[in-house]
């Protein structure tokens, strides 16, 4: 998953949570607007229809008598002392209708209010009005008969509806201890919830820090510290990476720079030491050559005047022939370490490679160690047989060196289609592992009177050919080196371009002319 879509999903749940935390306070909120604030406000509002009404039911009833209530307040009546009541006259009929009308219109605001039933019951509002209805009409017919007992059943029904009213507001009231413990309740689940949000925003604020420090902080500073030591020259060091996203991605290209430039100084440093290693095999045949030609002059000028003894002059004449010899090694040691080019020709692989090993057996024969040439599956091949042969010779003299008495030395060819290989095995003490690489270095030797070029020259012909040299060893069990070379055109690998080798002079490339003085200097 990339950084971008991981911020993107951490985007996508802080909305979500968010949406969330929002959506919970709006709903509590709907949720308390309908459980509190609506009830409250109905019950207001059908406590100040009730005041309202009592109130103009209060000034109806003053105008009426009642139990009791003999004396009523309105100037019309005056008890006497036998207790009766006076009949209504037109003015109190006309006060009574102009309040009787101030109630209905009390009455019909309440009964238009939403919440008016809501609050009280639909019975007790239709009790209500019936009440009103009754206390009307009880009131026309005290009007129309005049009798003292009608108006004191006029002002009864009068005096009940007020006593409904007061018994209604008692009702309402009486809720509120519940709304309150409701609405105590309310508040406690709001609050539960309220801290809930607060513990959901605190927690996702931890996750989005630990993921922010995982994916960002930690693989940032793991790129900077290995910054750090790549720029101090630890090639070496890696970034581990553990993801797939950009961070990841950045971090293994940081690991392949790291290698690469790795590869680059180790290249840069292998360069520098072919370059030294031509230096020095281009100073030592120039002073190999000197004596070689004093001792080819002296086999020249013996061999000319010993007249009669056979032998002799057959002892200068292989002084002569070895002279030569080596002289043409020294020049072929001299292409190879500055080459102008593997030049590759089509060339009979089984008299090459044994005419190769032949000029071993000297050696072989002296050390006591028994060669074996074979070849398998293979007729021909390109390749540069004077550059090969250097490299061969060099992985050959030392199988040879190294062999104890009584063992055997084994050199075969072998092709499979494309690919051709030499493989040369001995039985000697084997490379370490930790050598395997170190023995192609330049200057690198494990023999006491080594010089370490050898190996390193042989490395850089085979590449030269597109070919690469594998090693199989382990310690008391001999050693394989396996020199794997294409059949056909060669292509060269970068690493043998000729800018790795030493451009010697043309001087350092001339042949030794055998006929030349003895005094004379080759080079």
């Amino acid at each position: 998953m990339s950084l971008q879509t991981k911020f993107a999903v951490l985007v996508t749940l802080l909305a979500a949570v968010t949406a969330l935390i929002l959506a919970a306070a709006l709903s509590f909120g709907v949720f308390l607007e309908r459980e509190l604030v609506k009830p409250f406000e109905r019950v207001t509002s059908s406590l100040q229809g009730l005041e309202e009404l009592k109130e103009k039911s209060g000034e109806l009833t003053a105008l009426l008598p009642g139990p009791g209530r003999d004396e009523p307040g309105a100037e019309f009546f005056r008890s006497s002392q036998e207790g009766a009541v006076p009949p209504p006259d037109a003015g109190l009929r006309e006060r009574y209708a102009a309040a009787s009308g101030e109630v209905s219109l009390a009455l019909q605001r309440l009964e238009i209010e939403p919440a008016w039933r809501a609050s009280v019951g639909a019975g007790t509002a239709e009790a209500l009005v019936n009440q009103v209805a009754e206390a009307r009409r009880s009131a026309e017919t005290w009007f129309e008969s005049g009798e003292a007992q009608a108006g004191r059943i006029a002002g009864d029904e009068h005096y009940r509806v007020h006593e409904l009213i007061e018994a209604i507001e008692r009702r309402l009231i009486g809720d509120a201890p519940t709304a309150l413990a409701y609405g105590a309740d309310l508040r406690q689940i709001h609050s539960t919830m309220t801290y809930s949000g607060i513990a959901a925003a605190v927690l996702f604020g931890v996750l989005c820090v630990m993921l922010f420090r995982r994916w960002v902080i930690r693989p940032v500073r793991a790129l900077h510290d290995a910054a750090v030591r790549i720029g101090k020259g630890d090639f070496a060091h890696r970034v581990e990476a553990r993801t797939e996203d950009e961070l990841g991605v950045l971090s293994r290209e940081v690991n392949r720079m790291a290698g690469l430039i790795g590869s680059m100084q180790a290249e840069a440093v292998e360069k520098e030491r072919l370059v030294a290693t031509g230096e020095m095999v281009r100073r030592l045949a120039h002073n190999i050559r000197n004596p070689l030609s004093a001792i080819r002059g002296l086999a020249e000028l013996s061999r000319r005047r010993v007249t009669g003894d056979e032998a002799v002059r057959s002892n200068q004449t292989e002084i002569i022939e070895s002279v030569d010899r080596f002289n043409t090694w020294l020049t072929d040691l001299l292409s190879v370490t500055a080459p102008k080019g593997i030049v590759p020709e089509e060339v009979v692989v089984e008299p090459w490679l044994k005419g190769l090993v032949e000029s071993h057996r000297p050696l072989a024969r002296m050390r006591g160690v028994e060669m074996v040439t074979t070849v398998v599956g293979l007729s021909r091949a390109r390749f540069d047989p004077r550059h090969l042969e250097q490299a061969i010779v060099a992985m050959l003299s030392n199988a040879l060196q190294v062999s104890p008495g009584g063992t055997r030395v084994r050199v075969e060819a072998t092709g499979d289609g494309e690919w051709w290989t030499i493989a040369i095995s001995d039985q000697g003490p084997g490379v370490p592992p930790d050598l395997v690489e170190k023995i192609f270095r330049p200057y690198f030797t494990t023999k006491r009177d080594g010089t370490g070029i050898g190996l390193a020259i042989s490395r850089e012909v085979v590449k030269g050919h597109g070919g690469e040299i594998v090693v199989d060893s382990a310690p008391g069990g001999g050693s394989i080196f396996r020199v794997r070379l294409p059949i056909g055109i060669v292509q060269p690998n970068k690493a043998a371009d000729s800018s790795h080798m030493v451009d010697t002079s043309p001087e350092s490339e001339r042949k030794w002319d055998p006929s030349s003085s003895s005094k004379t200097n080759p080079d």
